[in-house]
């Protein structure tokens, strides 16, 4: 896994330098404001780098807490959400923000073995408090779906 933990980090290292290079064209923000177009790139990549930094530093000193060994049951968790993730994004439309949003924190939820009744609970609260924000407050417009039309 050594192997493996050193050539992801090296990798998302190598990433995160080449999009800081690109972006550093990215126009300036409003009235000098520095946020720009180029703002939220730069402040991502630095967060990303932040975070690989003890990664890579495990790796080189030769402490790695990851077990030897790969196995298919590692990834059943990410994968599921990954599907579920890609199948909101293709019933977004259809279904509309609302009921696909609520739907997704709901079984991701369930999923991550939060009690029944907590994340349904959960999933409406954050489903009203995303659209509250973006919809009434930022007046962004968020996808009404064909469905019911919600």
């Amino acid at each position: 896994m050594r192997r493996f933990d050193l050539a992801f980090s090296v990798a998302v290292v190598v990433l995160g330098l080449l999009v800081l290079f690109l972006s550093r064209d990215f126009p300036g923000g409003f009235r000098g404001s520095g946020l720009g177009p180029g703002f939220i790139p730069k402040v991502l990549v630095v967060l990303l780098l932040v975070l690989t930094a003890p990664l890579l530093i495990g790796v080189i000193r030769g402490k790695s807490d990851q077990p030897d060994g790969f196995t298919w049951d590692s990834l059943r968790l990410p994968l599921t959400l990954t599907i579920m993730i890609i199948a909101y994004s293709v019933f977004i439309n259809y279904l509309g923000f609302l009921i696909d949003t609520a739907g997704l924190l709901f079984v991701a939820m369930v999923i991550l073995k939060i009690p029944f009744k907590r994340a349904l609970f959960l999933s409406v609260i954050l489903t009203a408090l995303i659209y509250s924000v973006f919809r009434l407050v930022l007046h962004v417009p968020l996808p009404e779906g064909t469905l019911l039309g919600v």
